[in-house]
Parts: C-alpha cells; structure tokens; sequence
C-alpha cells in the first residue's frame, strides 16, 4: 500500500498553505517567514517521510516466504501457503496481498508489446540463450520477474468492459433539428386559428343590393426558442491512464457519446423550460382541445383510470386529417406498451396481435399497436397515477430543437493536478419546444 491518507493530507494541507501564501500580494514579513519555512522545511520532510513509506511498502517479504519454506523441505501447498491477490483501488494503484501478486512497475510492464515479444523469444530460446544472443529482449524480460517462481506470463487484456447497457433513446431522431449560430431561435406565427380554414380570407354572395365585406387583415406572432447551456466535468486518474492495458480513452469516449443520446433523451421528455430545453411531457395543455405551444390530450375512458382499447383505438382520428402523416407513431414506457399489448376481447382473444402466416403458427407481436409503430422511452411517465399522460400519439415533427454547438471537450490537466488527476470537461448549447402542436396529442388517464 502507499503512504497513509494522514501523511498525504498533511503534505497537500501545507501545500495549499504555501499557495495561498504565494498568491497573496499583500502578504505580511510574518507570513513570508512562514511560506519560505514550508517551501524549505516542512515539504521537504513530509515528501521525505512519504518517499520512505512508499519505498518500505514496496518491499514484500512475503515474497521470500516460498524459498524458506523449501530450503526446510515443505512443499508448496494450500496447506502452506495462501494464494496472493492484486486489487486496483479509485486512482488506478495495484494493492497486494500475499504472494504472486504484482506491482504496478511489473503491470506497466508485462503489459507492453516489448515484454510479449520478449517472453515469446524466451519460450522458444531459453533462458541462457535469449540472455547471451538477445541482451536486449532479456533485459526487457526480466522487468517482469516473479521472484519466487520465474517470469510473469504477458496477460491478454480485453478491450471490453462487462457493464450494464443504457436505455434505448428514440426521441431525438423524431423531432425536428435546426442548426444555428445565435442564441435563440425566432419564427413568424399566423394568430388566425381555425380547424378548417387557414386564412383570413371572406367573402359573402352578393345580389343586387348585397356588397362584400371587407377583408379581416392577415395577424401574425412572434414564436421564439432560447438556446440554453450545459457543462459538466470528470475526472480521471492519470495513474489509471498512463499504466492500464486498457484503452481507457476510447471507452470513454463511447459513454460519454451514450451519455449525450440520454441527455438529449430526459430533457426532450422532461426538461422543465426554465433554463433549460422544454419537454414534450412539460408542452401538455390544460385544454383538451390545446393551445399555442402545448398539446392536447384524449381522456382514457376505462374504469379505475386505466387504459383502454377504445382510446387507443381511436387516437388515429384525434388528430385533423391535414396534420396525418405516415410517420405516426406511439410514444410510451415500455411497460405501458404491454398492458396495451395484453388488451382481449370477451373471447380471450388479443385485440392487437400480428397477422398469421401459417395455420398455428404466429408471428411475434410487433413492436406497434394498431398498425402503427411503437418508440419506447424510458422516460415516460407508467400507468397507475391519476393525472399522468401516459403516452404520446403523432409525430414529433412539431417539437423544435435549435442546435447551436454539439458537444465539445477540453482536457483540463492542471485544475487537479495537485491530486494526480486529469479533467474532461464538456459544453452542449441547445433548446426545445414545441411549435406546431397540431401534430399529436397524449393519452391521459383521469
């Protein structure tokens, strides 16, 4: 193990005194005698103290034990000896208990291309011979020395992580994306609002004494979507960087685009709009009917406020015909999707099941309800709270979402380097809303 946390955190406590010191202009004669005291005198002896603690934590006796135990005739067995074990704790450091086990010197280096091409020459030469006609390849060789019973074998690392898979993001691909360069998004908006006709146009039949009237003027509104900021950070351990036969870097990579599909995702589905993007689960009307920016809904009419056929079934016909398209589809939590999917008839029959090729055999069921298809997210609300709206049916082609700069990352290497870590830091710029909310309406359970 290295030297205790104590001894660590006294010498990081003087340092950050020393610091503040240096950067303090109006500093006293007293505290100039104190900086120059830390400079000279306490770092040197805490650095001293942590060098020898280390220095003594690498040496392991145990590693002598098995040699003993042979000069004296006891074979090497469970009965004697226990099996060593290497752990690798939060700053990339290898822990070892007991015998056989590595330190990170020896991880760094079985682990290069050196060491295996090295170990490869040994096993096909021999020892005597690789270290007399290949110097070179044994000296490289010995780097991964077990004392007690010869080389280390290069191990094999995966470059894979066993790790649980994030929830599937639809959303995204659903609403309409803008690029732009500003900070907010503005459009025009007709505030003439009719089911049928879309113009301020009129006109009457005339006769003999009749004139026509005249003309309402075309009205219009201002719709505008802000574009919001996101920044997060993480950091890393430059120890679990630079010695890991992992390619740390890569992996991630891949998470962090994984987490900006789930970023895009949650805000989409919930963001509040205070701040930050506008949900589609936030732009629910008061009004069955709706209002500018936010949707409509369709009342469940089931017993005990729950889904049924009847609405699902009739969600086609909620929304105008001139706003159908075929790209409509259900949104909704994957469990909400199977209630819907278990619906039956008075018979037992599935009232929402795929067609038949064979007599006997059928296929699985879809991912789609009544012809149209399903977009799970997990984000959405599940059946079972009065009030919820529980699933979204039409095209999300009436959400806006201004893009102003995708993500970007810098690699910060000094805002921790006292603590031997190295920082990512990453910025997102976009907005959300919903504009033409004509285009789908929720399914809500009363």
């Amino acid at each position: 193990m290295a030297a205790s946390p104590k001894l660590r955190a006294e010498f990081k406590s003087a340092f950050m005194e020393a610091e503040s010191l240096r950067l303090n202009d109006d500093r006293t004669e007293e505290q100039t005698v104190r900086y120059k005291s830390i400079l000279q005198e306490v770092l040197p002896k805490l650095k001293e103290r942590i060098d020898e603690s280390d220095h003594l934590d690498s040496l392991n006796i145990d590693s002598y034990r098995d040699l003993t135990n042979k000069s004296i005739g006891t074979p090497y067995s469970a009965s004697t000896q226990s099996a060593g074990s290497t752990s690798f704790n939060q700053s990339g450091e290898a822990d070892d208990v007991g015998l056989g086990v590595l330190t990170n010197k020896q991880i760094a280096k079985i682990s290069t291309k050196e060491y295996k091409a090295s170990f490869k020459a040994f096993l096909h030469f021999g020892e005597e011979k690789l270290k007399n006609a290949y110097p070179r390849s044994y000296k490289a060789l010995v780097e991964g020395i077990d004392e007690s019973a010869g080389y280390f074998v290069p191990p094999d690392v995966l470059n894979e992580i066993v790790m649980r898979k994030a929830a599937p993001t639809t959303l995204r691909g659903r609403v309409r994306q803008i690029t732009t360069n500003s900070n907010r998004v503005v459009m025009l908006r007709t505030t003439y609002r009719d089911d049928i006709y879309t113009s301020p146009i009129q006109g009457m039949w005339t006769g003999e004494a009749g004139s026509p009237l005249e003309s309402l003027p075309p009205t219009f509104g201002e719709v505008s979507i802000p574009v919001h900021e996101y920044m997060g950070r993480i950091s890393m351990s430059n120890t679990l960087l630079d010695d890991s036969g992992f390619n740390l870097e890569t992996y991630f990579n891949q998470e962090l685009q994984t987490w900006l599909e789930l970023h895009y995702e949650k805000h989409l589905a919930y963001g509040t709009g205070v701040g930050q993007p506008r949900g589609i689960w936030n732009s629910i009307s008061s009004s069955a009917s709706g209002e500018a920016g936010k949707f409509g809904f369709v009342t469940a009419s089931g017993a005990s406020s729950t889904l049924d056929a009847d609405t699902v079934k009739a969600m086609r016909f909620s929304i105008l015909p001139q706003y159908a398209q075929p790209n409509f589809s259900f949104v909704m939590h994957q469990q909400t999707a199977k209630t819907v999917s278990l619906f039956k008839a008075s018979s037992g029959q599935y009232l929402f099941q795929s067609g038949q090729n064979f007599p006997g055999i059928v296929q699985p069921i879809p991912d789609s309800i009544d012809g149209f298809p399903i977009s799970y997210c997990q984000f959405a609300p599940l059946q079972g709270t009065s009030g919820n709206s529980v699933a979204f049916f039409g095209s999300l082609q009436g959400v806006f979402m201004p893009i102003r700069m995708g993500l970007s990352v810098r690699v910060l290497n000094e805002i921790e380097a006292v603590n031997n870590r190295r920082v990512y830091l990453f910025r997102l710029r976009w907005g959300a809303d919903t504009i033409q909310e004509q285009y789908g309406k929720f399914i809500k359970v009363s």
